[in-house]
């Protein structure tokens, strides 16, 4: 637990728990959109999304 807290340069325990949580929800968030990876069809018309953008 000292070793996670000093590494993130926390204060508290509570804070440490908190942060590595944190990141194993965005851990999970990032394995779920690799999963996904070739099964979404995007098409974006470049020139309509970039029109009056100027």
């Amino acid at each position: 637990m000292e070793r996670a807290r000093r590494a993130a340069s926390l204060h508290s325990k509570r804070d440490t728990v908190l942060a590595g949580l944190a990141e194993l929800i965005r851990k999970a968030e990032r394995e779920e959109l690799r999963a996904m990876a070739g099964k979404v069809d995007v098409r974006v018309d470049l020139k309509r999304s970039r029109a009056g953008k100027r």
